[in-house]
């Protein structure tokens, strides 16, 4: 019978001791503890992510011509970003600034000069296909800034204010033509594009023609 007591107590204490054991040695090894959730990225969540479908692109402008009396100088910038709609598919902004500076010789014998600035904004719309070409199309709102000169080939200067003078022309076109670009997936690139505007009146004396060269990123 103290043979049976003893054996009763012992399995007892036994049980308890490996009850409370086995939860510290799964501690110990790390069965217990609670696993880290993994943060979500943005793809696998699903989210909207505005930086991947833009792409950003522009051209300059540097050119220097004249007559016999007078000089003319052109400075000019043309910065544009794109939203890709579908991969195919980009829509935009395009804005350009142009600092203008002329110096030359009135018809009174005396030299002048003028700094005159134009500007345009325009939105556009782009197909891409067979990678490097795609077609454009786009309609701009452009003021800008001319100078006049008599058919002697003298500046015409304003006789009240006495300066060279000037004409601010708004005025609007609506482009539509073809390019290509040498950019990789998500690189820089250069690009040509031939462009018709067709809102030049044909009494005018501007070419409807309009070549643009320039550079991207990630077109």
């Amino acid at each position: 019978m103290k043979a049976f007591h003893f054996l009763f107590v012992f399995s007892l204490v036994l049980s308890i001791s490996l009850t409370v054991e086995t939860p510290l040695q799964a501690q110990h090894y790390g069965y217990g503890k609670k696993k880290k959730k993994k943060k979500k990225s943005s793809k696998d969540a699903g989210t909207f992510n505005l930086a991947e479908h833009l792409w950003y692109g522009g051209g300059g402008t540097l050119n220097f011509s004249g007559g016999n009396n007078f000089n003319y100088f052109v400075l000019g910038l043309s910065p544009m970003v794109g939203y890709k709609i579908i991969e195919p598919v980009s829509v935009g902004p395009r804005f350009s600034f142009s600092y203008n500076y002329i110096k030359g010789q009135g018809l009174d014998g005396m030299f002048y000069k003028a700094q005159p600035l134009s500007y345009s904004a325009a939105v556009f719309t782009r197909f891409k296909f067979l990678r490097s070409f795609f077609l454009h199309g786009e309609l701009e709102y452009e003021s800008r800034e001319v100078f006049f000169v008599d058919p002697s080939g003298y500046l015409v200067i304003d006789p009240v204010e006495g300066k060279i003078l000037t004409e601010r022309i708004s005025k609007e076109n609506a482009y539509l033509g073809a390019g290509y670009n040498s950019a990789a997936p998500g690189g820089w690139g250069y690009e040509v594009l031939v462009l018709y505007n067709f809102l030049v009146p044909d009494n005018s004396y501007e070419l409807p023609f309009n070549i643009r060269v320039g550079l991207t990123y990630r077109f």
